[in-house]
């Protein structure tokens, strides 16, 4: 993968669209430091409570002619349950005639756009593992949220890139699967970098910022960016502006109502793509 600039969020909200992956590095072993660094990201993750969130989005998609395309802007209120739930809708445009929906639970997940693109994907998590297929990651909006699943510090190294800790996680034959650019003092992710089933190429992007504290020591981004990849080329992304965040307690009849996939959610969709890959 050749080297490309990144533009930072900031530089994303100010002017829309993806944001751009970073080169990947060789890292350095770094000892106590690196298993300093998980513990603190460890210690975040063991942090998060459920929440209901209040948001301002813009959804970056193909239209009908696979030319990238950016929405309206658009509210949209995001509930999370942690460790797997996860779910949002949106009407979109004049006369509420688009939609965009997003959700997951332990054993699916789903995102379905009713713009330009009329289409829904879904997939069940013990199938699918790269979610290259779809426009948007509930996955990755989980761990934009802190639902972060890091595993044995045993597949994972660190360097020093400029003013943040990097941290690769490599799977079989030392492929990476993902990096998390984290901020030194904090110890907050800044960029999460999703790679495919090679660890050659970026699929997904995540970028954060801002974050403010919710509930016992617990920390939310108010900026995140979601940009898919296909090669060097951005071709999906969704950018959402956090303007009020509380915690939330979900009765049981809540949560089944909020994150059960039913099957009437494949109605009206003009393709519908499972996952499986």
């Amino acid at each position: 993968m050749k080297p490309v600039v990144a533009f930072g969020l900031l530089g994303l909200l100010m002017l829309g669209g993806c944001v751009t992956p970073e080169a990947q590095r060789n890292p350095n072993a770094a000892g106590q430091e690196l298993k300093q660094a998980l513990a603190q990201l460890q210690a975040q993750a063991d942090k998060v409570v459920p929440l209901q969130a209040s948001t301002v989005c813009r959804l970056g998609y193909p239209d009908k002619n696979g030319e990238l395309k950016e929405s309206t802007a658009f509210r949209a209120t995001l509930y999370m349950d942690p460790p797997h739930n996860i779910y949002m809708q949106s009407f979109v445009g004049l006369g509420s005639s688009g939609k965009v929906e997003m959700g997951s639970n332990a054993e699916m997940f789903w995102m379905g756009i009713k713009l330009d693109v009329d289409e829904f994907w879904w997939g069940r998590w013990e199938k699918a593992h790269n979610y290259d297929d779809m426009q948007i990651s509930p996955k990755a909006v989980l761990e934009a949220l802190g639902v972060l699943e890091l595993g044995d510090s045993a597949f994972w190294s660190m360097e020093h890139q400029g003013d943040r800790i990097v941290l690769t996680q490599r799977g079989g034959q030392q492929r990476v699967v993902r990096q998390l650019f984290v901020d030194p003092v904090s110890y907050l992710p800044e960029r999460i970098q999703y790679y495919d089933h090679l660890g050659q190429q970026v699929t997904l992007v995540v970028e954060l910022a801002r974050y403010t504290s919710l509930a016992n020591g617990f920390k939310v981004p108010q900026d995140m960016a979601v940009s898919t990849f296909e090669g060097d080329e951005c071709v999906s992304y969704i950018r959402l502006n956090v303007k009020q965040v509380s915690k939330k307690t979900f009765s049981e009849s809540t949560r089944q109502a909020t994150f059960s996939f039913k099957e009437s959610k494949l109605a009206g969709y003009g393709k519908v793509t499972e996952v499986t890959k």
